[in-house]
């Protein structure tokens, strides 16, 4: 995951809107389907990944920003001192 991602809110901002397909601001198992290639286990899959990031129900926005920085900081990435 590019940290520029996380950096560049304009990134952040297309990547959210990419994943949350009917625009209702949360990323939904439904949503991760419509991304995922078809097959039986699709929603099963779509469901394992919002459990693995803490959203079952589906992911906001914040909890989003929140699994991209905490990416981008496992990857390596460290923000500019200010």
């Amino acid at each position: 995951m590019s940290p520029r991602l996380f950096t560049r809110e304009d990134l952040s901002d297309a990547a959210f809107a990419a994943m949350d397909g009917d625009g209702d601001g949360v990323i939904s198992p439904a949503d991760l389907e419509r991304l995922l290639s078809d097959s039986p286990t699709r929603a099963a899959v779509a469901r394992a990944v919002l459990a693995e990031v803490g959203a079952d129900g589906g992911c906001d926005r914040a909890r989003f920003d929140e699994v991209v920085r905490a990416a981008s900081l496992t990857a390596g990435w460290r923000p500019a001192a200010s």
